[in-house]
C-alpha cells in the first residue's frame, strides 16, 4: 500500500516515546516487552465534506512480536479490519488532559464499540494486497446499506484481491440492519429458492468446501441472496488468499459463490448475463485497454433498471447498480464514464469521498488479556486514542444503471457501442449494422498507439 501513513517502522515509534530514557532503561524496558503484541493501527473516517456522512470508522490493525533478536516481526502476516460504531456523543467525557499526551503524539481521536471483523492474509507469499481505495469503498457502503446489498452481488476482484470489500460491506450491512431489523435468523425461507441456489452452486462446491459452516453464521441482510467473487485465475496465490478472508468473516458458505473470471480479458459466462443486482470494483480501470471490456462487462451483467411511470422515475432498487472506487485524480475515470453512458446509454453519475486517515500510536497488548477492550487497553481512555499523524485522501464513487429502455435482451440493437458509435456522438458512418462497431472495439491501444486508445476518429 502507497500511503503516507506507512512511512513510519513500528520499531521506530515504540522508540520516539523513550528518547528520553538512559540506554539501561531501555534495555529493561525492551526486555519486559518480549511477551507482548505490539499492535500498528491506522483508522479511517468519512469527512463531513464528502458526498456522504456517517460517523462509523474502519480500523486497520497488524500485529508485531519481538523475535530472538529482538525485532519486531509481523505476527501470522495478518491483519484485521473491523468497522467501529460511532463513539458515544454528547456524553460528557472529554479529552485526556495534555499533559497525558506523549511527545510525539499530535492528538486524540475518539474510538466506538466494534461492530465486526475479518482477518485478511497479505504479503507476497500470499500474492495479495490492499489499497485505501478499497477501505473508501466500504465506508461508502456502509452508507448504502439498506439498499445496495441485495439480490445477487457480484465483486471483480483486482489482480491480488482478497475479498475485502465485498465481504466487510457485507458483514456491516448485516449486522446494522439486523440491530434495526430483527430478521429472520434462518438459512432461507423459500425451499423453491434454496433448491434453485444449491443447483449454481454445484460447481463451486469443491472449492467452498473447504471453509467450515461456521457454528454461528454472520448476521446477512435480509434481501442477500448471493456473493459471487469473480478472482483472477492467474493468480491462484490471491484465490487462496480470499478463501482465507471468507473463513475469518463466519459467513454461510450457502451465501457464496467463486469464480475464476477476468472480464478484462475473458467473455462473459452466460449465468452471469442480466442477473447482478450490484457489481462492486476498485481500481480496475489503470489504462485505456480496460475501459472496452469492462464497460460491456458491466452492461451485460448487470440487471435492467425499471422505470416506475407513477412517480417518473427509475426504480434503482428492483434493477441493477454499478459502483467503481478510485482516486480522484485519474483522468481516465472521464473515458470510462464517457463509455458506459454514451457507448452503452446507461445513467452515470459520481460520489465524492474525502478520507480522513490517523496513525495511531501503537497499542502494546497483553496476549493474556485481550477479550476486553477497555481492560487492554484497545480503546485508550474512554476511547480516546493518540496519533502521530493525520493526512486525508480523495476518492471518486462511479455510480451507473441501466437506461429505462433497456430490457435485457435488446442489447445487441440498444447499445449504441453495438451499432458503431464513436467518441463524436455519432455513427461514424452510414453503416451501423455492426461492423464498424465492432472497428471500434477492436482497435483500442495504449496512449499513442493505433486508435490512441480511445474510440476511432472518422
Amino acid at each position: 500500500r502507497t500511503s503516507l501513513m506507512r512511512a513510519r517502522n513500528p520499531r521506530t515509534v515504540l522508540k520516539d516515546s523513550s528518547n528520553d530514557k538512559n540506554e539501561e532503561t531501555k534495555k529493561d524496558g525492551e526486555d519486559s516487552m518480549k511477551d507482548k503484541i505490539v499492535h500498528r493501527r491506522f483508522v479511517y473516517y468519512v469527512s463531513p465534506e464528502s458526498d456522504i456522512s456517517h460517523s462509523y470508522c474502519i480500523e486497520e490493525r497488524t500485529a508485531y512480536k519481538f523475535d530472538e533478536n529482538n525485532e519486531l516481526t509481523p505476527l501470522n502476516n495478518k491483519r484485521t479490519f473491523c468497522i467501529r460504531n460511532p463513539p458515544p456523543m454528547n456524553d460528557g467525557v472529554a479529552p485526556p488532559p495534555a499533559d497525558q499526551k506523549r511527545k510525539d503524539a499530535k492528538g486524540f481521536v475518539r474510538l466506538g464499540s466494534k461492530l465486526c471483523q475479518i482477518d485478511v492474509t497479505l504479503g507476497a507469499d500470499a500474492g495479495a494486497t490492499t489499497t485505501n481505495s478499497e477501505i473508501a469503498m466500504i465506508l461508502y457502503m456502509i452508507a448504502k446499506k439498506d439498499k445496495a446489498l441485495h439480490g445477487d452481488v457480484a465483486h471483480i476482484e483486482s489482480d491480488a484481491g482478497t475479498g475485502l470489500v465485498s465481504i466487510l460491506s457485507t458483514l456491516a450491512a448485516g449486522h446494522l440492519l439486523s440491530a434495526q431489523n430483527k430478521p429472520d435468523t434462518s438459512d432461507g425461507d423459500d425451499e423453491g429458492k434454496k433448491d434453485e441456489e444449491d443447483d449454481d452452486q454445484k460447481e463451486n462446491d469443491d472449492t467452498l468446501a473447504m471453509l467450515p459452516h461456521p457454528d454461528t453464521p454472520a448476521p446477512l441482510p435480509q434481501q442477500l441472496s448471493k456473493i459471487s467473487l469473480l478472482t483472477n485465475p492467474i493468480n491462484p496465490k490471491s484465490f487462496q488468499t480470499t478463501l482465507q478472508t471468507l473463513q475469518s468473516s463466519s459467513i454461510s458458505p450457502s451465501k457464496l459463490s467463486i469464480q475464476n473470471l477476468n472480464p478484462l480479458k475473458s467473455s462473459i459466462p452466460a449465468s452471469l448475463l442480466n442477473s447482478q443486482n450490484l457489481i462492486l470494483a476498485v481500481d480496475l480501470v489503470a489504462q485505456y485497454p480496460d475501459i472496452a471490456p469492462l464497460s460491456k462487462f458491466i452492461a451485460y451483467a448487470l440487471k435492467p433498471t425499471p422505470y416506475d411511470r407513477s412517480i417518473n422515475d427509475l426504480v434503482v432498487d428492483d434493477g441493477g447498480i454499478f459502483y467503481h472506487a478510485s482516486p480522484i485524480h485519474r483522468d481516465i475515470l472521464l473515458d470510462f464514464k464517457k463509455k458506459l453512458s454514451m457507448g452503452y446509454k446507461m445513467n452515470v453519475s459520481s460520489d465524492y469521498i474525502k478520507m480522513l486517515q490517523f496513525d495511531l500510536v501503537p497499542w502494546i497488548a497483553d496476549p493474556n488479556n485481550l477479550e476486553n477492550e477497555e481492560e487492554s487497553g484497545e480503546l485508550g481512555i474512554q476511547g480516546y486514542l493518540q496519533f502521530h499523524s493525520q493526512s486525508s485522501e480523495e476518492y471518486t464513487i462511479l455510480e451507473a444503471v441501466h437506461d429505462e429502455n433497456y430490457t435485457g435482451e435488446n442489447g445487441e440493437f440498444f447499445f449504441p457501442v453495438e451499432l458503431g458509435y464513436d467518441e463524436n456522438g455519432g455513427y461514424g458512418n452510414t453503416d451501423i449494422t455492426g461492423t464498424v462497431g465492432k472497428q471500434v472495439e477492436k482497435d483500442v491501444g495504449f496512449k499513442g498507439g493505433p486508435g490512441d486508445g480511445r474510440w476511432l476518429d472518422f
